[in-house]
């Protein structure tokens, strides 16, 4: 027969077999029984406790208690629900294991037993109750365990895998799966698939990293960035270990991946943050300096060579050194404002100015304050400057720019005037109190004031609707052109020119006002000579142009068109148009005439023949 195969049983050996055991009379068997160190009870199907060993009343704690009779679940203590489950289960009336109960083994304590129910010929239940608080014990520990490696790989963003070197199959927890974007339910990818979330550009380098550690056990590691399913790029760093079987080849892959993302994030955001303070303290003009107190040694940023016109291989100058390139008229202060800053630790400020390379002086707006080490102690004063120099000389020229305002204003009469939105506030040049007739000392006047006491009667209505409907309006200028009546009675006429700034409805107004009364008589008084002249051009005959020698542009009045036997048009007639009237004879000394003229400024007569439409020649001078 097969080794393998069972061997057959002989009744008759079996038999004789039994025939020869010992037999255990019912005493001896009982006491057996009672020394299990099983807890076991016979029960009716009811759940009524017949009969119990003494492991399970010693360990529930009624060795000395009447338990004849109780129905079991009382006996154990169960809970309302272990309870159930144990009748439900005598109930049925077979043999089965039934899920781990808590038992209540003292007044105050409970443990964990498993029920195994057995069926007697005569219908009674036989229930056998191992402990199992170890067993739960180890498993809680392992919960407990598993939970605090869970938090820990949350914490730090590390995940664990595994692979078959020889299918490349394998295993991912729940943040592996996060990291590709993907639900823990997922099917973990094969190696091919996953490799496609990974950046092209990494993608490589990675594929033959893993590869090459497939030949040998070892340690091996790799960075690479993978774009998930939600579309998150995250930088990855993954550290890996071969294991060998038991064959000497490698087998398996255990590794962990950690996501560097929010690492490589923050670094990127540090240099970003450098790179563009660097660029704010180049596109402001800001130097960083740091006075050392024990070496009197002052570092400064690359800005400061610059705006002293030093050279860049000079890194650093000494505090005497430095005092060198200071004013002399700011060198006292300087010394104090260092000084302060040791002695209050609070942040000065000073104006002071620095000689350049060229012999100029530069405007440094510098703020220190004291640095201390661990211990409380000064070593050094840190600072910033500003250099001011072209707000400085901004600052002269727009002063000068407005002494010169004030001298062009005052010379041709005009005068500037503002109100302001917040207050209401008015206030008048000099030259506006003179044109109104007033002492320069007289308050200014508010617009409604000053439309009641000053503009014309007959202009009042006019300007008041026109100023309050370009208020209203998105027009940032306004332009007007009314009569004064001055306080000595003058009346005077007066151009307005206004504008509004600030935000819609809340402007602040700003115009000047310029006396034109005299021009205004003078182009009247020109206006009638304009017209005279015309008149006996007219009546004389003769015709008057202009020509712009720049641009081209000429005028023509109406007499020129009628010298021609033409109508008046809009446009006079272009330089080849108008040759082309002029006799062919008359032409070159004609345009070498004119142009003579133009090139030496000089008075010039002439005279040419002219064709008109009807085809006769006329003579013009």
């Amino acid at each position: 027969m097969h080794p393998g195969m069972p061997q057959p049983v002989d009744p008759r050996s079996a038999a004789a077999r039994a025939a020869a055991a010992p037999v255990l009379d019912a005493a001896t068997a009982l006491d057996l029984l009672q020394q299990h160190a099983g807890a076991m009870a016979l029960c009716d199907a009811a759940g009524h406790v017949e009969w119990c060993n003494h492991t399970l009343l010693c360990a529930t704690g009624h060795a000395d208690a009447p338990w004849r009779g109780q129905p079991l679940a009382t006996l154990l203590g169960l809970a309302p629900a272990d309870a159930q489950r144990l009748q439900d289960a005598l109930c049925v009336g077979q043999a089965q294991d039934l899920p781990d109960m808590r038992v209540a083994v003292g007044s105050t304590a409970c443990a964990w037993w498993r029920m195994q129910l057995r069926m007697l010929p005569d219908g009674r239940r036989v229930t056998n109750w191992q402990p199992m608080d170890e067993l739960h014990r180890q498993r809680a520990q392992t919960q407990r365990l598993a939970e605090l490696l869970d938090m820990a790989q949350d914490f730090g963003r590390l995940g664990v895998w595994e692979r078959d070197v020889r299918t490349l199959q394998g295993r991912w927890d729940r943040h592996i799966h996060r990291f590709w974007g993907l639900s823990e339910s997922d099917v973990v990818p094969d190696f091919t698939t996953a490799m496609k979330s990974v950046v092209s550009e990494d993608r490589v380098a990675l594929e033959q990293a893993f590869g090459n550690s497939m030949r040998h056990a070892g340690s091996y590691a790799q960075r690479f960035r993978v774009r998930s399913a939600d579309g998150v790029l995250r930088q990855l760093h993954s550290h890996w270990v071969v294991k060998d079987g038991e064959d000497g080849v490698p087998e398996r892959i255990i590794g962990i991946i950690v996501d560097d993302t929010e690492a490589w994030t923050l670094a990127r955001t540090h240099d970003e943050t450098v790179e563009q303070l660097g660029l704010a303290l180049e596109l402001g003009h800001i130097v960083v300096f740091r006075h050392d107190l024990h070496t009197e040694r002052v570092r400064f940023s690359d800005r400061a060579f610059d705006l002293l016109g030093l050279p860049r291989a000079c890194t650093e100058l000494s505090a005497v050194e430095l005092r060198e390139w200071v004013h002399p008229d700011d060198r006292p202060a300087l010394r104090r404002v260092v000084e302060q800053a040791v002695s209050s630790g609070r942040p000065v400020d000073l104006e002071t100015r620095f000689r350049h390379a060229d012999g100029s002086w530069r405007h440094l707006l510098t703020r220190c304050v004291l640095q201390r080490d661990a211990h409380g102690d000064a070593i050094a004063v840190l600072g910033v400057g500003l250099d001011l120099s072209a707000r400085v000389e901004s600052s002269k020229r727009q002063l000068e720019l407005v002494r010169q305002f004030e001298l062009t204003a005052q010379a041709a009469g005009i005068g500037y005037w503002s109100v302001q939105a917040d207050t209401g506030l008015a206030r008048w040049s000099e030259q506006t109190f003179v044109l109104h007739g007033l002492a320069a000392d007289a308050p200014a006047l508010p617009m409604a004031q000053w439309l009641e006491r000053f503009v014309h009667g007959d202009d009042r209505q006019t300007v008041q609707r026109r100023f309050r409907d370009w208020v209203k309006s998105d027009a940032p200028t306004l332009e007007l052109e009314l009569r004064i009546v001055r306080s000595d009675g003058a009346m005077r006429h007066v151009l307005s020119y206004s504008r509004k700034e600030g935000p819609s409805g809340h402007y602040d107004i700003f115009g000047v006002l310029m006396d034109v009364t005299d021009r205004r008589a003078a182009e009247a008084a020109l206006h009638q000579a304009s017209e005279r002249a015309a008149l006996a051009t007219r009546a004389a005959g003769m015709g008057t142009w202009e020509q712009d020698l720049h641009t081209g542009q000429a005028h023509w009045d109406e007499q020129m068109w009628r010298l021609r036997g033409l109508q008046a048009r809009a446009t006079p007639l272009d330089i080849d148009e108008r040759m082309a009237l002029v006799h062919p004879d008359d032409r070159d000394a004609t345009l070498r005439t004119l142009n003579q003229a133009q090139s030496d400024g000089r008075v010039s007569n002439l005279e040419f023949r002219v064709r008109w439409p009807d085809g006769q020649w006329r003579w013009i001078a």
